[in-house]
């Protein structure tokens, strides 16, 4: 069997016209692939061979999501083996990739509320001259979701010109306005 052209959109390091390392197609197909990528994958590596990368990741590199192995577990693995598979897989220690993604989520809202206080503007008018509601500005700060890196690059540029604009305002036009 040979390995399908569609595997290319899944796994983005992928050279065209050569065989991307297992590892990658696996990790990639088992994530994000759709149903025809996941029979072709079991296909052409072999039930056992899927099966052997998803238990070597859950207690080695623990890649892939908690929701994709719960998913495998279900599907092919024996009731009391599944148990206590779901015990350990939800009182697992954070490994260092969830560790470095709460401290990414914890520096990105800190950089975004440093570009609010920058701007001298309120949460509600930073919100709306950067394109997004203020609940979703919210979300931002408090770290329960990440922006993209475009929004947190525009939240920076837009902060540095009202900053420059607010220190270029002469005093006596300042003092007039109060």
């Amino acid at each position: 069997m040979k390995m399908r052209k569609d595997i290319s959109d899944l796994v983005w390091n992928y050279i065209p016209d050569s065989t991307p390392p297992m590892n990658a197609v696996m990790f990639c197909t088992l994530r994000v692939g759709s149903w025809e990528q996941i029979k072709w994958l079991f296909a052409y590596y072999g039930k056992d061979v899927v099966l052997d990368y998803i238990k070597t990741d859950y207690f080695g590199n623990r890649t892939l999501p908690n929701s994709v192995l719960e998913l495998w577990a279900l599907a092919f693995w024996p009731q009391d083996i599944r148990e206590e598979f779901n015990e350990r897989l939800h009182n697992r220690k954070p490994t260092i990739s969830d560790e470095m993604k709460n401290k990414w989520s914890t520096e990105v809202a800190k950089q975004l509320r440093e570009a609010i206080d920058n701007s001298g503007l309120t949460q509600q008018a930073f919100s709306k001259i950067v394109g997004t509601s203020q609940p979703r500005l919210s979300s931002y700060l408090n770290g329960k979701v990440s922006p993209s890196a475009e929004f947190l690059l525009r939240a920076k540029s837009i902060s540095n010109i009202l900053s420059k604009q607010i220190k270029t305002i002469p005093a006596s036009i300042s003092d007039e306005a109060k």
